[in-house]
């Protein structure tokens, strides 16, 4: 599975105007197989959707069909007229309908992000800004397992980091709970080649007292029941890598000794005067925002500037929705084995997971689908009375949650933040944001923010 594109270029048009692009996240009757297909619009000015014996995409002059392999789709259900800088979703009369945002629709304009159902096959419509010269983001290579994406945000992260990961940088993970900070470490880990072990710390989960020990070790008698010596995480990840999860709740006094351990690479067990040459890979991993920790003095700055060596902003799932299907085949296979390819979804609950918030992520996800399979364990199909009542009683979304216009005060508030982590570089918040560098200089401007984004790096 991978990357499909129209003859003709969307890499030919200028890096700052978003590219479109048409996701295939799957149908809900063949959840475990043929999902995750990102196919790039470029110039084509038509496109065709219909019934297939399996997912393809074939353009020619201008026009780009589509087929996927659901019974209920016609042969003709539907076209994308692209009319001047927009497109227009049109039902050709199929028998099943369509619907955008889970609501019926016979013609209506697509906007970033709007969730399509011809019969039981779902799309996502989605806008992404390229980096300068970078080309355009297809499936991760070498992904597997929840680590796989057809987010093109996401891609071009982790393609960047699949070459940044062999080298000796330390790598920063930013996220929300669940998102997924610690597989991503792994994956991390796994590109390095580094010969050691990786190895992971939950700097929350250890109470202050005990955190120091867990880190750097201890000699006997250091304090009570420290009754031998004992190397600390660090040294146990000698020629790996270690994650440390919520970073941002490690101590002051930790966050000192880290930083020693950063300059010298070298670590001292608590109750000794000996130095240890260390040779670890550092990976931070934190839910909080580590600019506002530093600016009210919970963090230290220099810390926090060894351990960005490189920054790695992963997205929450409900901006990453049309990876969908492939989450939920993972998770099936897990969960499921062998049985995975006959588990079937009703259409409504494939539509409500769509919907949800995700307020959790993967992880909430990942919980939902076991408790589901245990519930429909004997029923033809999972049924919206096998979910969790959370996602009933909200019903299908009129719009993803991530994909409608953001208050003024959070847009104003993702714009500070993006500014601080990318240091005023405005091409690089057009990426984050997926919008072209003008949009964002006009909210700079009508936020007051210009001041803040350097002049150089625009």
């Amino acid at each position: 599975m991978g990357t499909l594109r129209t003859s003709g270029s969307a890499a030919s048009r200028r890096p700052a105007e978003p590219l479109r692009a048409l996701a295939y996240v799957g149908c809900s009757d063949s959840i475990a197989q043929d999902v995750g297909r990102l196919v790039w619009v470029g110039d084509a000015h038509e496109i065709t959707i219909g019934r297939g014996d399996s997912f393809s995409a074939r353009g020619a002059s201008r026009r780009l069909d589509l087929a996927a392999p659901d019974v209920r789709l016609s042969s003709h259900h539907a076209r994308i007229l692209r009319e001047r800088d927009y497109f227009v979703f049109i039902d050709q009369g199929s028998t099943n309908g369509s619907y955008v945002n889970g609501r019926r629709a016979e013609r209506q304009v697509l906007r970033a992000g709007d969730v399509l159902r011809t019969g039981h096959t779902f799309w996502r419509f989605i806008e992404f800004v390229p980096r300068d010269g970078a080309p355009l983001p297809g499936e991760t290579s070498g992904m597997v397992g929840p680590t796989r994406t057809i987010c093109p945000t996401l891609v071009e992260q982790m393609r960047l980091l699949k070459r940044v990961a062999r080298g000796r940088l330390p790598l920063l993970i930013l996220g929300e709970t669940g998102a997924g900070k610690e597989v991503v470490a792994r994956q991390a880990h796994e590109w390095s080649g580094r010969k050691g072990e990786f190895r992971a710390l939950h700097c929350a989960a250890i109470p202050g007292s005990l955190l120091e020990g867990e880190l750097f070790g201890h000699k006997r008698g250091a304090f009570t029941g420290a009754t031998e010596d004992r190397p600390g995480l660090i040294e146990v990840a000698e020629g790996g890598t270690l994650l440390l999860d919520e970073v941002g709740d490690l101590p002051e006094e930790a966050q000192v000794k880290l930083l020693r351990v950063l300059q010298d690479g070298q670590v001292t067990r608590l109750g000794e005067n000996r130095l240890r040459k260390v040779d670890v890979r550092f990976v931070a991993a934190t839910h909080r925002d580590l600019p506002e920790m530093i600016r009210a003095g919970r963090f230290r700055k220099d810390l926090h500037a060894r351990l960005a060596g490189y920054t790695v902003s992963l997205p929450p799932l409900r901006d990453r929705i049309e990876d969908m299907g492939i989450l939920l085949s993972h998770f099936l296979a897990t969960f499921a084995g062998a049985d995975a390819g006959a588990v079937r979804f009703d259409c409504a609950v494939f539509e409500r997971l769509l919907g949800h918030g995700w307020a959790y992520n993967v992880r909430e996800l990942e919980r939902t689908l076991e408790s589901v399979l245990l519930l429909a364990r004997e029923a033809p199909e999972v049924r919206v009375d096998h979910l969790d009542p959370a996602l009933v009683t909200g019903g299908p979304a009129e719009r993803p949650t991530s994909s409608g216009p953001p208050s003024e005060d959070a847009l104003k508030a993702r714009i500070e933040a993006l500014l601080v982590e990318h240091g005023g570089n405005v091409s690089a918040i057009a990426r984050a944001l997926g919008k072209s560098r003008t949009q964002v200089h006009r909210w700079l401007k009508r936020f007051a923010l210009e001041r803040r984004a350097s002049p150089a790096r625009r």
